[in-house]
């Protein structure tokens, strides 16, 4: 279906979706499409055991989950739909790859992950926010709430490990009366 019918329908039916439904789900999808990469290239220089099943499965188990479904969805409605079919094989891509430690470590990609997913909340909140349709609504819920674990499992791994560059906490002793 044309995206331009959407926003010229007059009468929309009780299922279409609307504007703000297909542009939250094509953003979100869009997002984590792009994201991939990213992803791949992360958990290939990462050496942290923790944080390499935390890129992979986080991956497969959630980021892919979610492209699939919003996909399905769009197909669903008629729509195209951000694709990658070559996620997986950048995972397993086994060639010789090196980026030096001096340019990112570990503790760089957990502080990028973290800001990626930080942004990618906001991101989906919007989307949840201009979905009106029961069912992207539902979608988009889900994909908040699971990217909302992923982010806190990030969080717990940066501390377990030490690896933060979140500003220096004022303890109480510390605080300027005034």
């Amino acid at each position: 279906m044309n995206e331009t019918k959407v926003m010229i329908n007059q009468s929309p039916q009780v299922d279409d979706l609307h504007l703000g439904d297909l542009l939250s789900l094509w953003d979100v999808a869009r997002n984590k499409t792009i994201g991939l990469s990213i992803l791949a290239l992360f958990y290939r220089q990462a050496s942290d055991p923790e944080l390499k099943f935390l890129l992979k499965t986080g991956t497969e188990a959630v980021v892919y989950k979610h492209i699939n479904n919003i996909q399905k969805l769009l197909k669903g409605k008629g729509f195209d739909f951000p694709a990658e079919q070559n996620w997986l094989k950048k995972f397993d891509e086994d060639s010789s790859f090196h980026i030096p430690r001096s340019i990112i470590d570990d503790e760089e990609i957990a502080i990028s992950l973290r800001e990626i997913v930080r942004l990618t909340l906001t991101l989906e909140t919007e989307a949840l926010r201009n979905s009106s349709q029961p069912a992207v609504r539902k979608l988009m819920t889900r994909v908040l709430a699971d990217d909302n674990e992923i982010y806190d499992k990030i969080i717990q791994l940066q501390i377990k490990h030490s690896w933060s560059d979140y500003p220096p906490l004022l303890l109480p002793e510390q605080r300027v009366s005034g």
